[in-house]
């Protein structure tokens, strides 16, 4: 359990003494299955989490279900990657009837956090993660019976600023053997994230092999997997990997289990384990850069608004075109999507141990490029001249030579770019006499 602190206010009545032997601190998280607090116990003061349902609060009784059957198997759960089950146990509060699931308190970003933060992963960072996670869901599909998550997805994986890396959040964890009929018509999980027969109410280890597919999808990306829709064929997506990795990463999250890898342990054996990796996602980059890749001419801008604004009027007021509100503001929208293209083109550098990284970010639209720091031949500052009918200026640039193949990145002024060029020249020469 580890989600980032909410609010005190929130803290209920009981917080103070629970059960005579937790005292709630904070809150962590609400959801479907209930809330969860940050506390401690109260005799050793050992830092905990602790999940409660509340009777009267709860939809229906499979709630409470589902939530007695998690505290059920993580009690048998024994995984350095899994918090640790502490106790289970049901309280009466004020008339109302808590269930309280208490497990290690886990203290970290969930990945969707990290993204959100840093932006999408790249290819090793990815495959570092993967190689995580792959042996944690091998574990659990390999106990007797085998034990299926059903949720696993960025949200749900919490990364310590050491690099561990832990999975929680078992609230729709399910044993093969216990998929009764009851639960046929039930689905639990994440749209977007869960595969079709998961939807249909059949899960099975494989499953949660197609949940980590879209999770590492969405680290490649930064944007959630759409909803399934039945019978709708899964179509392929692009994205910054190698052709190999990508065809990895394709079939994990094949529409039909069966064409999936058949183990968590069998899809970590083919996802090249010698190729070299990244540092953990978690070390923070030697050095780290911003660039305005690309500015526009603030008399465009006013030009381009100013005709938008000319053709919403006009279209506004044309006679006899039905909903001509719509047509105008659509109308002036897909004229400035040229204009969108050339504001808020951002590239950010890292420079790390032994590589270097490139994401540009523009809107919706990234490109990651990777290279190695002993490929970093020179650096340079450079200008370029540029004029428009209302103006011209001079741009100043970075040129980060890796051998033969340039890296140009815009800079505010030609201090900036000496400033950064100096500092990168820095870092490469102590990696040589290093």
């Amino acid at each position: 359990m580890a989600l980032p602190p909410q609010p005190q206010s929130n803290l209920p009545s009981f917080a103070a003494n629970l059960a005579g032997r937790y005292t709630l601190t904070t809150v962590l998280g609400e959801g479907g299955m209930g809330r969860t607090y940050g506390g401690q116990v109260m005799a050793t003061g050992q830092p905990v989490a602790i999940k409660i349902v509340s009777l009267h609060q709860s939809r229906d009784w499979k709630v409470i279900e589902l939530f007695e059957r998690e505290a059920k198997i993580l009690a048998q759960l024994d995984h350095p990657a899994i918090p640790k089950y502490l106790d289970y146990f049901e309280w009466e509060e004020g008339g109302d009837l808590l269930f309280c699931l208490v497990q290690e308190w886990v203290r970290g970003v969930s990945l969707r956090q990290w993204v959100q933060k840093r932006g999408p992963m790249l290819e090793a960072d990815m495959v570092a993660i993967a190689q995580r996670i792959l042996p944690i869901l091998s574990y659990l599909h390999g106990l007797n019976p085998p034990v299926i998550h059903r949720d696993i997805k960025p949200d749900n994986l919490i990364l310590q600023p050491k690099g561990d890396l832990y999975l929680v959040d078992f609230g729709a964890v399910q044993d093969v053997y216990r998929n009764s009929v009851s639960y046929a018509s039930t689905f639990v999980g994440t749209l977007g994230y869960m595969p079709l027969e998961q939807l249909r109410g059949h899960s099975r280890p494989t499953s949660d092999l197609y949940s980590l597919g879209m999770t590492l999808q969405f680290l490649l990306t930064g944007q959630d997997p759409a909803p399934l829709v039945l019978d709708r064929p899964l179509r392929s997506q692009r994205l910054p990997l190698s052709p190999e990795r990508q065809a990895w990463l394709m079939r994990l999250i094949a529409p039909a289990p069966e064409d999936r890898w058949p183990s968590g342990a069998i899809a970590a054996q083919h996802l090249s384990p010698d190729s070299p990796l990244s540092p953990s996602p978690s070390t923070p980059p030697l050095l780290t850069f911003r660039f305005n890749w690309q500015r526009s001419d603030k008399s465009i801008v006013l030009f381009m608004l100013s005709v938008g604004l000319v053709i919403y009027l006009y279209m506004d007021n044309i006679a006899g075109v039905p909903n001509p509100h719509e047509y105008a503001i659509i109308g002036s929208f897909l004229l400035l999507i040229p204009f969108l293209f050339i504001v808020s083109y951002e590239a950010t550098v890292n420079i790390e141990a032994n590589h270097f990284s490139i994401h540009r970010q523009h809107w919706f639209f990234y490109y990651n490029y990777r290279g190695r720091i002993e490929d970093i031949s020179t650096l340079e500052y450079r200008t370029k001249k540029r004029n428009s009918k209302y103006r011209s200026w001079l741009e100043h640039y970075v040129v980060m030579w890796e051998g033969v193949k340039p890296h140009w990145l815009l800079c505010e002024s030609e201090e900036v770019a000496q400033e950064i060029i100096t500092k990168i020249e820095a870092v490469l020469e102590e990696k040589h006499h290093g």
